[in-house]
């Protein structure tokens, strides 16, 4: 390729990164973000509650642990100081597995940044999900199945439609 061809590429590319960074607002949904608050619950003790339930804003989620995030529920328990630590003594002896190896509901709220503009899509990004996970968005089933372990989901349509808190 010759200089001038160099020099064409070299320009289309910086103007396509520069398009796609000004496009991109990214937003902390870990439980390090003071904003975000996840709410962890059994899902045998929301009994005849649905998803679509849980992520809408008038659901309120009673008894909840605090939920950790990156995190698992276990974690979750040890922070809240529900369980002992389990580095201590013997105290990864009197686990009881059979409570955490079970559905839990992971529910929070959060609000879009300002820079947000009505008809723009918003990208939900969930790295290292723990099993296999099932994600909701203000009401709707956006992605999940039983056999897939979903790591980004996208609201179905234009987001505007939805409140601007979003669950």
């Amino acid at each position: 390729m010759n200089k001038l061809g160099l020099i064409i590429v070299s320009v289309i590319l910086a103007l396509i990164q520069t398009g796609c960074a000004e496009q991109t607002t990214w937003m902390s949904l870990n439980s390090s973000n003071p904003r975000i608050i996840w709410e962890v619950k059994p899902q045998a003790d929301l009994e005849n509650i649905t998803g679509e339930q849980i992520s809408t804003p008038e659901f309120k989620m009673s008894d909840y642990v605090k939920g950790v995030v990156p995190g698992t529920v276990f974690t979750a328990y040890v922070e809240a100081g529900i369980v002992p630590v389990p580095n201590y003594a013997d105290n990864i002896y009197k686990v009881d597995e059979t409570f955490y190896n079970r559905p839990f509901w992971y529910r929070t709220e959060f609000e879009l940044p300002s820079s947000y503009s009505e008809g723009k899509r918003v990208w939900l990004h969930f790295d290292n999900t723990n099993r296999f996970a099932d994600f909701y968005f203000n009401g709707e089933k956006i992605s999940g199945t039983k056999t897939s372990t979903s790591h980004s989901a996208l609201p179905s349509g234009d987001s505007s439609k939805y409140s601007p808190t979003y669950i």
